[in-house]
């Protein structure tokens, strides 16, 4: 599990908001990228020019934006991910299958993150590299199910809708799937499974779409059922790796 550091360090905190903020925006100057972390010009200023020295980020007329060299840390953090060119094979087949989206979400210091997407982005609940509290996702709550009751409990102590993530992990457990809606809107709905492999991160499946036609038999029956195929070939694949 996560746990806050007992002496952060402001100016990593710093660097890294401008990063994420880049990752948002995709272009911005010093002045505007100053302005939404809060420091100075100065400030954001020395922050930019020692990431541009190490490759991070790259100038052009005044603006900047994310350097190419996030791409080898990209691809070493996606190596995590075991059998990933059969599991990529996989999706992609799945994706065709059903029509809809579909995404690999790995679970990582009590978050969820985006490994893999396909599909229509409009669509999907998640893009690469999205991160969210795991209780906060389908996803999520299915990988709590299995957790132990102590730090499923543990986790949501002070979460506002505690009543209704513990109604979902026990739907999860009972079904070993969960239904769902987007957190972002009433239009969309999915459903999710855990890859039940010995992986490290723990990864979850997901399909979602539009409600309008991802919704009754097809939904519980047609997608799910090609979601749960597909990922009990996932997890073959992964134990050949082994």
């Amino acid at each position: 599990m996560a746990r806050d550091p007992r002496h952060p360090v402001k100016a990593t905190r710093r660097s890294f908001a401008i990063l994420e903020e880049l990752e948002h925006a995709g272009t911005l100057g010093v002045t505007a990228l100053a302005d939404r972390v809060d420091v100075s010009k100065a400030t954001a200023y020395n922050h930019l020019s020692t990431l541009e020295a190490m490759g991070y980020v790259t100038r052009s007329d005044g603006e900047y934006t994310l350097g190419m060299r996030f791409l080898a840390l990209g691809r070493r953090a996606r190596e995590r991910v075991p059998a990933l060119a059969a599991i990529e094979d996989e999706l992609t087949e799945l994706q065709a299958a059903t029509g809809e989206s579909v995404s690999l979400l790995a679970i990582e210091d009590e978050h969820t993150v985006c490994a893999l997407a396909y599909g229509n982005r409009a669509d999907r609940w998640f893009d690469i590299g999205d991160r969210f509290p795991i209780h906060e996702t389908v996803a999520g709550c299915v990988a709590l199910s299995r957790w132990d009751d102590d730090d499923v409990s543990a986790l949501i102590e002070d979460v506002p809708d505690a009543a209704a993530v513990e109604e979902s992990v026990s739907r999860a457990r009972e079904n070993g799937i969960l239904f769902g809606k987007a957190e972002h809107g009433e239009n969309f709905r999915g459903v999710a499974t855990v890859v039940d492999a010995d992986t490290d991160p723990t990864l979850v499946v997901e399909v979602s779409g539009d409600a309008r036609h991802l919704t009754g038999r097809r939904l519980e029956e047609d997608v799910t059922g090609l979601l749960l195929s597909t990922v009990k070939r996932i997890e073959i694949a992964i134990e050949e790796t082994d």
